[in-house]
């Protein structure tokens, strides 16, 4: 059958024509034809759900689970979710309850419910998804005895089928980061990560790097093992910064604060602390309190701001920091 033009789909939308209303509605989702709008994508499928179609139900549901065009509400997901595999044994349904159970959204955690649905889903299609989920339930020991060595060789196997299968090579890369189910080769970890990073601004990746550069430069910056190098270890912590992890930019202020590897530096020492400190670091939280507070600290100055040093202190304190605690008790002495 011929495919309706646009004009034609949103003539019969104005009919009140079901089946078009979801057409429609699909469209929107995917961009079809049309820029892509999750959010009339989301109200066109709630208007043929509310009519009886059921794919319609399945797409709303999938959008509360996802957050398309509506805020996340897995409650409404898992519970949309049920209803439909009542009457509709479909695999998609199976396979969306199935996560529901695995990462416990709109119900309890059950991973032996969902480990029992994704086998069921392999031995019915092999279906990829499933599968990746199989390797996630056997690399964590959830819902099964743990078996990584088996859960690599799955995420191998489902990138030789799919090169573009982004959650299998995070897995595999995170294996040779933790040396779980395979040998730690922390150089095919960087690599691997730095490719979902370049190639598809994976966050997951960017954190995951971030700690590895983290590790690093601790390692140049104590001398673990290695010749103590303050200027590479100040490098690898950059690095770790740049990926927004908040210890390494607590670290990249405080080299630049106390002139290690570089020559100290009043502005990037603060801008950097101050990066950390946003993201709750209790150690750059107390440099930069002492440092609103007194104006001045181990050479670097600042415009005094007595109030907001304090709350920093504060926050300090509250994260159990002993050089913020008893600074606040001198103060609160005075």
């Amino acid at each position: 059958m011929k495919e309706k033009s646009l004009v034609e789909l949103k003539k019969l939308v104005e009919e009140n024509n079901m089946d078009a209303i979801y057409e429609l509605a699909s469209r929107n989702y995917y961009g079809k034809g049309i820029e892509q709008n999750y959010e009339e994508a989301f109200k066109g499928y709630l208007i043929a759900s509310e009519n009886g179609i059921v794919d319609a139900s399945y797409m709303v549901a999938f959008c509360y689970y996802y957050g398309k065009g509506v805020e996340i509400d897995y409650n409404k997901a898992f519970s949309m979710f049920c209803e439909l595999e009542k009457e509709n044994n479909d695999d998609d349904i199976q396979y969306m309850l199935a996560e529901c159970y695995y990462f416990g959204r709109g119900t309890e955690e059950n991973f032996n419910k969902a480990y029992k649905i994704f086998s069921e889903l392999v031995e019915k299609n092999n279906a990829a998804d499933a599968r990746f989920m199989i390797g996630m339930c056997l690399y964590y020991g959830k819902g099964i005895e743990g078996n990584p060595e088996k859960a690599v060789e799955i995420f191998k196997i489902l990138i030789q089928e799919n090169n573009e299968d982004i959650d299998s090579k995070y897995m595999l890369a995170l294996a040779y980061f933790e040396g779980v189910g395979i040998d730690e080769d922390y150089n095919k970890a960087i690599d691997m990560f730095n490719e979902l990073v370049e190639r598809y601004d994976d966050e997951e990746s960017k954190h995951r790097l971030g700690e590895i550069y983290l590790n690093k430069g601790i390692v140049y910056r104590e001398g673990n093992g290695v010749e103590k190098d303050l200027q590479k270890a100040l490098e690898y912590m950059m690095k770790s910064a740049e990926f927004n992890n908040a210890e390494g930019q607590f670290w990249v202020g405080y080299m630049y604060f106390q002139g290690e590897g570089t020559e100290t530096d009043d502005k990037k020492a603060v801008e950097w602390l101050e990066k950390a400190s946003k993201q709750n670091n209790d150690m750059a939280q107390r440099i930069l309190g002492m440092l609103y507070l007194e104006g001045k600290e181990n050479g670097i100055e600042i415009e005094e701001n007595k109030e907001y040093g304090i709350e920093l202190l504060k926050k300090s304190a509250e994260q159990g920091n002993e050089d913020a605690i008893n600074k606040l008790k001198e103060i609160n002495n005075i």
